[in-house]
């Protein structure tokens, strides 16, 4: 019998590359710059990676191709990425691309959004809640459209999440007034901003408690398939005793010796926490269920409750969670009877942890500029005269204050989770912006072969200040941009010492407003960028996630005319014979449609007529 064929390695090597390789375009910022630079393919990374470990000739073959563009759009991969250099150097000498920035939309997950200085009009607005009546199956069942809770228990987590939201003892946050708790105390923005992702976060837990419990029961369900009518009447049954021992396990946390003293704000009725005089007379206590699902409900709290071993959590939360598991379960049960099918987990997995839905796994997150008090580098717009000023950076002590130790509503974020007899893993410490800063510089220094580099966000610094990176001597593309709003720190790339600057050819800078030290840089004055060849300056943001730029109309021009190396009578001077590169050879200007047209009848003739100009309007939907 003649042996087998064995194919040429190169051609094994390329039906693995074609069958690894991503044919829809990676929705990342920047991917789409990186690609125009390099023509390198996107891969689809995880097939690529399970390619890989086929051989080690494969292993070989395709890690420079799964290592050439690197894409990061989340703290955690950037994290991954750091120590998977650290731990094998020779990976980093196969980077050549490599883009850090917040991902375009559709992304997998859209941050809160602040609409400062507008305060939000009422509780739906704040924390995203809606009715049935706009539910959708087929959505994210984290999201007020595909999740699973009925709209009372969704107002019931959210008033209880903003009352106790905060450290052990704080008072919540009023989420009609910036910087103030319930008890209208002044607690800061950056302390308020992080309240309300915590509230914001717990509501998403809640559902995704939902969902979770509802595949779950499914599945128990069909490993061992009971009568769900007899066991609904049961359950109907144990209501009246399960109402009773839920509420003296909601009390717990505040005893009432007085019938007629005030009730603890969890405890009263929903709507009416608000209310400095909600008496215990006043109403029948409400445990925010539709009345037909009631009794089959609340006998399912208490078995959840039953099920629960002791906890640091609070009674109110193990309520809360009770009730959202409660009613994912409920959900498993109507579908059951309904006949409705639906996708099974393969097998049993632990409940989510609160973790994922508490610190959010992306550059652009608020939480990240909060807990270093730098809400005014994201905030929209700038604060209206007689309004609380924005805070701005503050001391490193107060800075490292921040940093320590966050306990979402007084409780650790290792035990957020359905209490279980499973130990809890403790918490890697939290991201900061200058803790993701350094890892980009960690980053730069394991990649010494890097010749595109596209850095969004607050990580342009890394390039910036005393604290340089080592030098990339190969760098030829520079992408930055877009900086974080209202950002105003100086950009020493274009220093002649800097060692990013030797061989960068192409620079694209968008939202930034270039300062007349930095114009002349680029203009090639006092040596500094040698090889400069083409600049790419947006005045509006790419993605179009961004307002246009706010620019002076005549620093504008001034800055193109230096950047070109021509002068502008009484306003540029021109550049001396004996400064080596007179200006960019392709100077590449995109505006919004208005300043584009203000921008050409200002232009002066010699400018505009400059071959190497290329003026572009964009408009925007």
């Amino acid at each position: 019998m003649p042996p087998a064929p064995v194919l040429p390695e190169a051609l094994l090597v390329r039906i693995l590359l074609d069958a690894c390789e991503e044919h829809e375009a990676l929705r990342t910022w920047r991917a789409a710059a990186c690609a125009a630079h390099t023509r390198a393919p996107i891969w689809a990374y995880e097939r690529i990676s399970g390619a890989m470990c086929l051989s080690r000739a494969s292993y070989v073959a395709l890690a420079p191709h799964l290592y050439h563009t690197i894409v990061l759009s989340r703290p955690s991969q950037l994290d991954k990425l750091v120590r998977t250099l650290q731990a094998r150097p020779a990976l980093g000498e196969l980077v050549h691309t490599l883009s850090i920035g917040a991902a375009l939309p559709p992304a997998p997950y859209k941050p809160p959004h602040l609409p400062y200085p507008h305060p939000f009009r009422d509780l739906p607005q704040a924390l995203d809640l809606t009715d049935e009546l706009h539910q959708d199956s087929q959505a994210d069942p984290t999201t007020a459209a595909g999740s699973l809770l009925s709209s009372a228990l969704e107002r019931d987590i959210a008033e209880v999440a903003t009352l106790y939201a905060g450290p052990a003892g704080a008072a919540g946050i009023d989420i009609r007034r910036y910087g103030r708790d319930t008890h209208g105390n002044d607690i800061g923005l950056a302390a308020w901003t992080q309240r309300w992702l915590d509230a914001h976060g717990l509501l998403r837990w809640m559902r995704s408690l939902a969902a979770y419990e509802r595949d779950e029961e499914l599945r128990r369900w069909h490993s061992k398939p009971y009568n769900v009518e007899a066991h609904t009447y049961s359950l109907r049954a144990e209501s009246p005793h399960a109402a009773v021992r839920v509420a003296e396990y909601e009390r717990g946390d505040a005893p009432i010796d007085d019938p007629f003293a005030p009730q603890p704000r969890h405890l009263r009725p929903v709507g009416a926490r608000y209310d400095p005089l909600d008496w215990a007379d006043a109403s029948d206590i409400l445990f925010a269920l539709p009345a037909s699902e009631d009794d089959t409900l609340m006998a399912l709290v208490w078995r959840v409750l039953q099920s629960m071993p002791p906890s640091v959590l609070p009674p109110w939360l193990c309520v809360l969670l009770a009730k959202a598991l409660a009613q994912g379960r409920w959900k498993a049960m109507s579908s059951i009877q309904a006949h409705a099918p639906h996708a099974l987990p393969a097998k049993s997995a632990p409940p989510p942890r609160a973790l994922p839905f508490l610190v959010a796994d992306c550059f652009d997150d608020l939480g990240l500029y909060a807990r270093a008090d730098a809400l005014a580098l994201v905030l929209p717009g700038t604060p209206d005269e007689g309004t609380e000023a924005v805070p701005g950076v503050r001391t490193a002590k107060r800075a490292l204050a921040h940093t320590l130790d966050h306990r979402p509503f007084g409780v650790p974020l290792h035990s957020l989770c359905v209490p279980s007899s499973a130990s809890v893993s403790a918490v890697p410490p939290l991201p900061t912006i200058h803790s993701l800063v350094a890892s980009v510089q960690v980053a730069l220094v394991l990649t010494p072969q890097l010749h595109t580099l596209c850095l969004s966000g607050p990580f342009d610094q890394a390039l910036a200040g005393p604290r340089w990176p080592a030098a990339l001597w190969h760098l030829h593309t520079l992408c930055l941009g877009p900086p974080p709003r209202h950002a105003d720190a100086p950009l020493t790339w274009y220093m002649p010492a800097h060692p990013a600057s030797q061989a960068l050819s192409h620079l694209d800078l968008c939202m930034y407003m270039l300062s007349q030290r930095e114009a002349l840089a680029i203009g090639g004055a006092d040596g500094a960028l040698p090889r400069l060849v083409s600049v790419r300056w947006a005045l509006v943001d790419d993605a179009a996630t961004e307002l246009p730029l706010v620019a002076e109309l005549g620093a504008v021009i001034a800055a193109i005319a230096t950047m070109l190396g021509l002068g502008i009578p009484g306003v540029v001077p021109a550049p001396p014979p004996s400064q080596v590169r007179q200006g960019v050879r392709h100077l590449h200007v995109v505006a919004d449609a208005l300043f584009y047209a203000r921008a050409m009848a200002a232009l002066p003739k010699n400018v505009a007529h400059d071959t190497r100009l290329r003026f572009e309007s964009v408009t925007r939907d």
